[in-house]
């Protein structure tokens, strides 16, 4: 059995509660927020308002971090300091450099790390994958991902909606792009279109808080034909144990069970900190392509 604990107990940590009561010889024992007890959650756990006191429970093989970004960067930190893997959602870092900083902390102490990349574990955009073996080239992608009403506490669109862009396209192309640029469509900062620069083809995703309806939706383009995703937002499942999020706890279970560092999630990392460096950038700049 796997023993977890659950740091960040918001809407979508109670999401990750339930699908994990889902999957085999994995369990969340440990709840932590510093309001956790108004959170009302159903379901037999040891409850914790302080972090740090988590490392004193000798059962824990991991620590799930879904608190605000502004303390992924700590609280990572501070556990795979004290050799306890941990598992970080989006948006991973608000910096860089805290990316970097964070990847040096990983190869020093060799804890196993993993960063959430739930659209990689999405059935519908593994289909693209087939496709990118036998459609042919991609000729271009739309995305749009937004969600209908206001921003609740300002929020920045390229810190909290263009990770998951950038997610998607990391299973869409397995190329690296080459710019990107960044456009507001009002005079709010709460609705941008970015446009990412390939190789051979450029992707449009239309991003933001007050679309006139909840949208997750995705047309990629190849020399034979068209894929379709009319709703990506279908990452949490309904108590079945076949979710993306379901998935990617499994995933977690079994590299816990394996104890291997992932590379590649490290350097996934850094690549979308870098994406979304660019982005802010641009937007800064009003605009301006920036090459990466």
């Amino acid at each position: 059995m796997i023993t977890l604990a659950l740091i960040g107990v918001g809407n979508w940590g109670k999401k990750i509660i339930s699908e994990s009561k889902l999957v085999k010889d994995l369990k969340i024992k440990y709840l932590c927020s510093p309001n956790i007890k108004s959170k009302n959650i159903e379901g037999k756990f040891l409850l914790f308002t302080d972090y740090q006191k988590l490392i004193l429970q000798a059962d824990i093989d991991g620590v799930i971090i879904a608190t605000p970004v502004e303390k992924h960067f700590e609280i990572a930190s501070y556990f795979i300091t004290n050799q306890i893997p941990v598992f970080i959602e989006k948006p991973f870092f608000n910096s860089m450099e805290h990316t970097k900083k964070f990847a040096l902390l990983v190869k020093k102490h060799g804890v196993v790390c993993m960063f959430s990349k739930i659209y990689f574990f999405h059935r519908e955009l593994k289909e693209i994958i087939h496709r990118r073996l036998e459609g042919g080239a991609i000729s271009s992608v739309e995305i749009a991902f937004g969600n209908k009403g206001s921003n609740e506490g300002n929020r920045s669109v390229v810190t909290e909606w263009f990770p998951h862009v950038f997610d998607i396209l990391s299973v869409v192309s397995d190329k690296l792009p080459l710019s990107l640029c960044v456009k507001k469509e009002r005079e709010k900062n709460d609705e941008l279109t970015v446009t990412i620069n390939y190789k051979d083809f450029s992707a449009i995703a239309h991003v933001g808080w007050d679309f006139p309806r909840r949208k997750r939706q995705l047309m990629v383009k190849y020399e034979k034909g068209i894929v379709r995703i009319g709703d990506l937002s279908k990452v949490e499942g309904k108590s079945n144990g076949n979710s993306p999020l379901f998935y990617e706890l499994v995933s977690l279970k079994d590299v816990l069970i394996s104890g291997k560092v992932l590379g590649s999630d490290l350097v996934y990392s850094i690549d979308i900190m870098r994406l979304l460096s660019a982005s802010q950038l641009s937007l800064e700049k009003e605009g301006r392509e920036i090459f990466l």
